[in-house]
């Protein structure tokens, strides 16, 4: 990655942390000021100048590469951020609440402490090797077992990967029992920080819906019944009196409720892979690739007409299981140094 020559890689994302920041307030204010119909127009453009438009191109030196920049993580924390803020400007108005204010603050509590473990904490990380006698030694006993191939072997970690393990190119380093690399927490997903991530999905959500929750009634409590409605607004004349009575509050909800559509639906499919079939994002979408996922008959089958095994699926109950208590099931299992399935779940070879 090429960076202007002014900044150092550390400068450049820093700047970009903090850009998401300026363009929710230019956001919120914009659309606040202008009619509907330019405002939706306007913050795609600004979005444009900070992000992939002129600003982007000079701090990255003409080719951005916000993949491994902290940008996703920086809208999640700015948005956070100001949902929180207004939420305190709302709370004189609606403060009789009890419970469902408390029940707020403690949802926003577990999803940023949460989302601070899933970013913060070690997914997974193996340790690269860097002694060229061990190196040599790894390399030397795969080619024995004709095991030297990109599937058993890191050219990059110089390292056997253990069984569900993924080199990740944007960490640059191989991860234990790889999910995914989220852009969102600015980490890679693996077995160190995976449950921090599902409570976290769950809680974002859950956060969403309390605020709009919340902001409903504060619309109802505090919003006057003869405001002005701009002549151009399309919808009916209750949400145009709150969004010409507070807007950005109003914003903020309608940003919320979209996005807890999805985040959401990302909870549930984990909570489904977890539960169901006990396999890894990557092992879901790479399934007809991985050995251990296909019929040992099937191997010299295209890839498409290999039969899919799974020996990670015990069950829901006792999959929940493996997934929040390390060693309550598959006792003595480490995905850090196991290369080969455990015999007593190995069902398939002969």
């Amino acid at each position: 990655m090429r960076y202007w020559t002014s900044f150092q890689r550390t400068t450049v994302n820093r700047l970009i942390y903090l850009t998401p920041y300026f363009l929710v307030i230019i956001s919120l204010y914009l659309f606040g000021t202008l009619p509907w119909y330019l405002s939706i127009l306007a913050i795609p453009f600004a979005m444009y100048l900070f992000v992939p438009g002129p600003i982007g191109k000079l701090l990255f030196g003409g080719q951005p590469d916000f993949v491994k920049s902290p940008l996703a993580l920086s809208i999640l924390h700015s948005v956070v951020f100001f949902i929180i803020l207004h939420w305190m400007k709302m709370l004189p108005y609606i403060g009789f609440l009890y419970f469902e204010n408390i029940l707020f603050a403690f949802i926003a509590i577990i999803a940023c402490s949460t989302l601070l473990m899933a970013t913060f904490a070690d997914p997974g990380y193996l340790r690269k090797t860097v002694d060229q006698d061990e190196r040599r030694r790894i390399v030397l006993e795969l080619a024995e077992m004709g095991k030297l191939d990109a599937r058993n072997f890191c050219i990059t970690c110089s390292i056997r990967k253990p069984l569900r393990s993924k080199h990740c190119r944007v960490c640059d380093r191989c991860v234990a029992k790889f999910d995914h690399h989220c852009p969102w927490s600015y980490n890679c997903i693996g077995v160190g920080n995976h449950r921090s991530f599902l409570i976290f999905t769950f809680g974002l959500s859950s956060g969403c819906w309390m605020f709009s929750y919340l902001a409903y009634y504060y619309f109802s409590v505090s919003a006057p019944s003869d405001t002005a409605i701009p002549a151009s607004c399309p919808l009916s004349t209750t949400l145009c009196s709150w969004s010409t009575y507070d807007p950005p509050v109003f914003s903020l909800v309608v940003f919320a409720l979209l996005n807890s559509i999805w985040i959401f639906y990302l909870f549930l499919f984990h909570v489904y892979q977890i539960s169901m079939v006990n396999l890894t994002t990557n092992e879901l979408a790479n399934r007809h690739r991985l050995a251990y996922l296909t019929h040992p008959d099937d191997a010299h089958l295209p890839a498409f007409r290999r039969r899919k095994i799974n020996p990670f699926n015990l069950g829901p109950w006792k999959n929940c299981l493996d997934f929040w208590f390390d060693g309550v099931v598959l006792k003595d299992v480490s995905w850090f140094n196991i290369y080969e399935i455990p015999a007593r779940l190995d069902r398939w070879s002969k």
